[in-house]
């Protein structure tokens, strides 16, 4: 009886004596992932991403190296996160195992900061801006190039999304250029603006009310404090001048002036100077007036004065300011004050007063008025 004898191979199924590690990277970098297994070859290798099979090609490549393999991927970005697998097979089975992914995102403004901000003196000033980007995010803010930090009249607050910086009470030491940045371990990226901090307008010198002579040019002028440049509107009885032949506005710096020319009776009224700027706006009124010519409202009248008795010669005018009054007996004759005469002009009456009477009393008495308006008037009386 003879006896065969047979060889029998054992096949030892794969698995794995080292994993590939889950890896944190930046954008544009060659990542590798190697494992090492044992088993009993040949081996089939593949690897998978999400569940889909990786070929070989420009960003990626697989290699099999005695009893370990590799995947390099080349310049990766964001798109390359995820769950990788490796998986090993021979003709006793199959092994697998997985590992992760992170590309880290830079840092991106999903928000900026305007490109200018103007605020009102000691007004608060928030600016906020968000950023998206892998974690942990560092965030900075510059003023001119100078980095910033929290103080008395400022403060800075992140929370990994929405970055703020606060000014409490704005003034003009404030102006300048702000930047805020942010970088994590992808990249750096900021942003700017430029703050001017401006004053409101403000009249501190009115226009003087004018009265002017007809046919004549008259001016309004004021002045006022604030931030320039002013818009300066004028408006007569709440309507809008503009410049013409009849108006000719001047504004320099902090002075606004409204020419009237060769002036009527319509030019009469009340006027009003609005200036604004960015932050605020202010107005102040001026009247303008024609002089008027002097007038009787009360005429003097014909009397007959006994000897010795006192004569009264009396009456009411109107008219601008200054006004001159003279009086004249018969036709060359000018009276002043004397012994027995007294001349007054007080709250718009004239009085002409003789103590007592006499034969050089008797007369024709005439009363001149005049100002600049260019007209007088005269009254004739017979005593």
């Amino acid at each position: 009886m003879y006896l065969s004898f047979f060889p029998i191979n054992y096949l030892e199924p794969p698995s794995f004596v080292l994993v590939p590690e889950s890896q944190a990277v930046v954008p544009n970098t060659t990542v590798r992932f190697k494992s090492t297994f044992k088993g009993t070859s040949p081996f089939t290798v593949k690897w998978f991403k999400d569940d889909t099979e990786l070929i070989c090609g420009p960003s990626c490549f697989t290699g099999l190296e005695g009893l370990s393999c590799f995947l390099d991927l080349f310049a990766v970005g964001i798109s390359h996160s995820g769950t990788y697998s490796c998986q090993i097979s021979n003709d006793a089975g199959t092994a697998k195992c997985t590992t992760t992914l992170l590309v880290k995102e830079p840092p991106e403004f999903v928000q900026k900061l305007p490109a200018a901000k103007i605020m009102k003196m000691g007004e608060q000033l928030q600016l906020e801006c968000k950023v998206t980007g892998t974690a942990p995010l560092k965030m900075s803010w510059y003023k001119n190039d100078a980095v910033l930090s929290d103080g008395d009249n400022m403060r800075m607050t992140f929370d990994n999304t929405v970055g703020v910086l606060e000014i409490f009470k704005c003034s003009f030491e404030d102006n300048g250029v702000y930047t805020c940045e942010v970088q994590n371990d992808a990249g750096t990226k900021s942003c700017s603006t430029t703050l001017t901090v401006k004053e409101p307008p403000a009249f501190h010198k009115v226009p003087t009310p004018v009265e002017g002579l007809k046919g004549k040019d008259a001016s309004l002028n004021c002045e006022l404090k604030g931030s320039a440049p002013f818009e300066i509107k004028w408006f007569k009885d709440q309507k809008q001048l503009k410049e013409s032949r009849k108006y000719k506005f001047v504004s320099e710096g902090c002075s606004a002036t409204l020419h009237i020319l060769g002036l009527e009776a319509s030019d009469a009224g009340e006027y009003e100077c609005k200036a604004s700027n960015n932050v605020g706006s202010d107005s102040c009124q001026g009247t303008v007036k024609l002089r008027e010519p002097p007038v009787f409202v009360k005429k003097l009248s014909n009397m007959t004065a006994i000897s010795g008795e006192e004569v009264v010669l009396l009456a009411t005018v109107k008219g601008s300011q200054p006004m001159t009054v003279s009086w004249v007996q018969d036709k060359d004759h000018i009276l002043r004050d004397g012994d027995n005469r007294k001349i007054t002009f007080e709250n718009n009456q004239v009085t002409l007063k003789i103590f007592k009477a006499d034969s050089t009393t008797a007369g024709k008495y005439t009363c001149q008025l005049k100002n600049d308006a260019g007209t007088f008037a005269s009254l004739v009386v017979k005593g």
